[in-house]
């Protein structure tokens, strides 16, 4: 949550700010705040978990500037929760959800931001209705004059943040309510819950018998150690002024413990279990966590892990999660005591053939020599002598379709709730014929230089220009280079990288990086990366994936239903494609790129050069009106302020 002040003309405001309303704006973000907001929820809601459902009407934590929402019980078949995606979600199925400012504002707009269209089922017209004022559903937009706004839902909305524009109670203090970490639920071990607050120089009290606690309470210092039923009750003071009391439950169960995963998978759905054993990985990527032992293959799914390992890695015993199914087989969530690795051991693939996989094979280690990969869909085909299966780049690694042949490292997932399918998810691509051994090399040029195909090790540092989802541009002093593919991180631009791995591939044309997403690692804070100043005519292949700036471009529209357009210097006319629209169903492009809506005006144009079959195009991400009044851009204009994904995300 954060409050910005949109600048008005300097000298009048100087002049007159003992009698200005000044606009302010406060966002109140569900992804990132949801424990700080509803501290009295046990956590977020998911298809084997209620612990974020609203059953009753609750208000919000005040926000530093004083805002609260309120969620009502949905009244619908789906309950109005908190929903656990990586971050958490509010799913509004019904019943109202109301923003009240504090005393002495008043709210002129609220900007809602969504997941898709997922908004008062905006696809069938639309189905929320506001106590006052006026929304605009294809926009997202609230706009009215109002200290309160009861926003009654018809339809599914999905809320990821709002932010809200305001006028009026400029320095009015409040305090914060205590958040809780860990947060409210039910743990299999004693735990220590520490208490905080962010407003500066608050003192936290707390009670442990269910009374409503006060200054007179204890004085909150060090974590609580808890390890039986507790309810914990807490109250940030600062001076006179008192924030709303925070409550969070915390349970105790009984693990049930298991000796191997082949006494795990036995185990009934909704079993909380813990590992006797010790249990080697075969590998480890985002939430998706593949291990084996004497007994079996399995997998464990989640953000709470907190380690990272390599394939090999022996995870002592002690571990452990809720058993459930999931894709037809068995699936460890809610993952707890997760130690760092102990010891590392060779593990080697099995070898098998593309009609091997099936359901006997789910989580196996497995090599498949020969194949060749072919799109379809959001996945594709893998095909040997033997047959074909599907695969997916579920972790991490991409596969080549330009027909050549390969062996596949892999490990066998699945997908579909009713119908199973058994598929390779790809861990190593190696190309037949091609170089076995990797090759290291010093610089990016040198990179550029190797034959596709080819196993690279860069040794150099590297500056992040940019990154939007599985692109990563990066520069060093010899030349440039497009990391295509997840790596696992997210960076800033300036960032140093020093080290990593992968192969070349190209594709239409285009030279680019398949990373091995293991062999990148958070970057450290550099020198920013600024554009290279040039005209369209002075594009050529040696710049490409070189990250320039175009000034007193026109843009003329070409195709835009496929996001390409003409821009024109004064010295030639090139295409541009916005790669980084973010359309409907690519959920790996983060953030969206917003072309200019009024193409009468020149603009300044920030972007990467890139290479389509035969021609040099750009992939355009920021726009500055040439006028010299800042424009649209890659993320959102407020104000008079130019926000830019280059600055950092």
């Amino acid at each position: 949550m954060k409050k910005t002040f949109t600048r008005f003309l300097l000298v009048v405001a100087c002049m007159a700010i003992a009698a200005t309303a000044w606009a302010s704006t406060e966002v109140i973000n569900f992804s990132d705040d949801y424990q700080t907001l509803f501290p009295t929820l046990k956590g977020t809601s998911s298809k084997d978990s209620n612990d974020g459902d609203f059953t009753e009407t609750t208000k919000s934590a005040a926000t530093a500037a004083g805002f609260t929402v309120t969620v009502s019980p949905s009244g619908a078949t789906n309950a109005n929760r908190i929903w656990n995606t990586a971050k958490g979600r509010l799913r509004m199925y019904g019943g109202t959800f109301t923003v009240t400012a504090p005393a002495g504002a008043t709210m002129s707009s609220i900007v809602f931001d969504v997941n898709s269209n997922n908004f008062g089922g905006k696809n069938n017209g639309g189905n929320i209705t506001p106590s006052t004022g006026a929304i605009n559903v294809s926009s997202y937009t609230w706009s009215g004059s109002a200290n309160e706004v009861v926003f009654t839902i018809g339809a599914n909305t999905q809320l990821n943040k709002i932010t809200i524009e305001y006028e009026g109670a400029g320095g009015v203090e409040t305090v914060a309510a205590p958040t809780f970490s860990p947060k409210a639920g039910t743990y299999y071990s004693p735990i220590n819950v520490t208490l905080s607050t962010t407003t500066a120089d608050a003192k936290i009290y707390y009670t442990l018998d269910g009374t409503e606690p006060t200054a007179a309470s204890t004085l909150y210092s060090d974590p609580i150690a808890v390890s039986t039923a507790t309810t914990i009750s807490a109250i940030a003071i600062k001076g006179d002024l008192k924030s709303a009391v925070a409550t969070a439950a915390y349970e105790f169960g009984t693990a049930t413990p298991v000796a191997n995963i082949a006494a795990y998978q036995k185990i009934a759905d909704g079993t909380q279990v813990t590992f006797e054993n010790p249990v080697t990985v075969i590998a480890q990527h985002n939430s998706y966590l593949y291990v084996k032992d004497a007994t079996g293959y399995a997998l464990f799914y989640g953000n709470k892990v907190g380690q990272t390992y390599n394939t090999g890695d022996v995870i002592p015993a002690g571990f452990g999660g809720q058993k459930t199914t999931y894709n037809g087989e068995p699936e460890l969530q809610y993952l707890v005591g997760f130690e760092a690795a102990t010891s590392s051991e060779t593990v080697t693939p099995e070898t098998i053939q593309a009609s091997d996989v099936d359901a006997s094979m789910f989580g196996h280690y497995v090599y498949l020599k020969g194949v060749t990969f072919a799109a379809s869909g959001t996945g594709f085909t893998v095909t040997d002598a033997s047959g074909s299966v599907a695969g997916f780049a579920g972790m991490g690694v991409s596969a080549p379709t330009d027909g050549e042949s390969y062996n596949l490292t892999a490990v066998v997932g699945s997908y579909g709730k009713t119908d199973v399918v058994y598929q390779l998810l790809p861990l190593k691509v190696e190309k037949v014929g091609g170089s076995t051994t990797t090759v290291e090399v010093a610089t990016l040029k040198e990179l550029n230089e190797q034959a596709a195909g080819t196993n690279v090790k860069y040794t150099g540092s590297a500056s992040v220009a940019y990154q939007n989802g599985i692109y990563l541009y990066v520069q060093d002093a010899t030349g440039y280079a497009l990391v295509y593919g997840n790596v696992d991180h997210k960076y800033n631009n300036g960032d140093v990288l020093t080290g990593f791995e992968g192969a070349n591939k190209n594709f239409n044309g285009l030279l680019e990086f398949i990373p091995v997403a293991s062999t990148f690692a958070a970057g450290t804070a550099g020198q920013a990366v600024a554009p290279q100043e040039i005209s369209l005519e002075e594009i050529s292949q040696d710049l490409i994936n070189a990250y320039v700036l175009i000034n007193g471009v026109t843009i003329t529209e070409q195709d835009a239903s496929k996001n390409n357009y003409t821009f024109n210097d004064g010295t030639i006319d090139m295409t541009a494609h916005n790669q980084f629209v973010n359309p409907e169903g690519k959920n790996y492009y983060d953030p969206q790129v917003t072309m200019p809506s009024d193409l009468s005006k020149k603009y300044n144009v920030k972007a990467f050069v890139s290479f389509f079959k035969t021609d040099m195009q750009l992939y355009p991400v920021e726009f500055v009106d040439a006028s010299g009044v800042d424009g649209i851009n890659s993320a959102k204009t407020v104000a008079s302020e130019v926000y830019t994904d280059l600055a950092g995300r």
